[in-house]
């Protein structure tokens, strides 16, 4: 797969939170990554709708007011679902 098949792949599915995990989980380890998201979860009080866009606009929200915090893979996500979220209010604006 090519590196541009690759991102137009994720950019046209919504990222999870098992992906944010990973990623966070090489950044810091396994369990602070757990309570990183844990914590975003809580803070957003929307730990019910884990895989929801919803979710996610908020996840990104809270980690990008730590973006110093967060390192390389952390970043990336951000990027990411950044990506994601600028997709689905394109895509919003063109079904009107």
């Amino acid at each position: 797969m090519s590196i541009q098949n690759s991102i137009i792949k994720h950019l046209s599915q919504p990222p999870n939170l098992h992906y944010a995990e990973k990623i966070f989980s090489r950044q810091f380890g396994k369990e602070k990554a757990k309570a990183i998201l844990d914590k975003s979860c809580h803070a957003c009080n929307v730990s019910g709708k884990a895989n929801s866009v919803s979710h996610l606009e908020l996840l990104y929200k809270h980690l990008s007011t730590q973006e110093g915090k967060i390192g390389v893979y952390g970043y990336s996500l951000l990027v990411m679902l950044k990506s994601y979220t600028n997709l689905q209010v394109f895509s919003q604006t063109l079904s009107r």
